[in-house]
């Protein structure tokens, strides 16, 4: 999960909303540490129902359900 760090988190219509810092593995599964926009940090599942497939060509992941931002 290495190769992941860095990568730009974009919205499904290709807006960037922040970076991907850090994948941490918890008892639950593993979480995605996010950098915003914002400057705030964010803890988000890192789960098949949540990121798509990382493109590493354009450097980006694809949040799919951009609403588990709500409240940062």
């Amino acid at each position: 999960m290495e190769d992941l760090k860095g990568l730009k988190i974009v919205n499904p219509e290709g807006k960037v909303l922040g970076q991907l810092v850090n994948i941490s593995e918890g008892g639950n599964g593993s979480l995605a540490e996010l950098l915003l926009l914002s400057g705030k940090r964010q803890l988000t599942p890192f789960r098949k129902e949540f990121y798509g497939d990382p493109d590493f060509k354009e450097g980006t992941i694809v949040l799919l359900e951009p609403w588990i931002l709500d409240g940062s």
